[in-house]
């Protein structure tokens, strides 16, 4: 049928749909890459996808996903027997607990440069502008 109002969830499947059909009529056998393919879809569809395009052994599908997009605990859990490497990259304001000691307790300063830890009075610094590199057990 016609889409004559997608949103951006069925635009985004679209686009997914078209270049796996041009990758499997094609009969290339190359690395897929996504960037950020769950960012309008609800979490049903964005399961769908990950099993759709994780069902063929050997083929090599790379995400690249921002924060939110998915759940990475769960996709680890769901999909780590086949899964060969992950990484996570995380900017310093990311942080939702301390990297000290692991605590909740965390407070932005006002303009939003320094963050704190309550618990152990940890502090760094958010406004760098690099991000933390962590390797993922799978």
């Amino acid at each position: 049928g016609v889409a004559t109002s997608p949103s951006s969830g069925m635009e985004s499947m679209m686009t997914i749909s078209i270049i796996d059909g041009l990758r499997q009529v094609s009969g290339l056998e190359a690395p897929i890459f996504f960037d950020t393919p769950g960012r309008s879809l609800d979490e049903d569809h964005k399961q769908a996808m990950l099993n759709y395009f994780w069902k063929d052994k050997g083929q090599q599908f790379l995400i690249f996903a921002h924060s939110g997009e998915y759940r990475v605990e769960d996709t680890v859990a769901d999909f780590g027997d086949r899964i060969a490497k992950a990484w996570e990259l995380v900017w310093p304001g990311d942080y939702r607990t301390c990297r000290k000691c692991q605590s909740e307790d965390i407070i932005h300063s006002k303009d939003k440069q320094q963050a704190s830890c309550l618990s152990c009075n940890h502090k760094w610094d958010t406004s760098v502008t690099h991000t933390e590199i962590i390797d993922l057990e799978v």
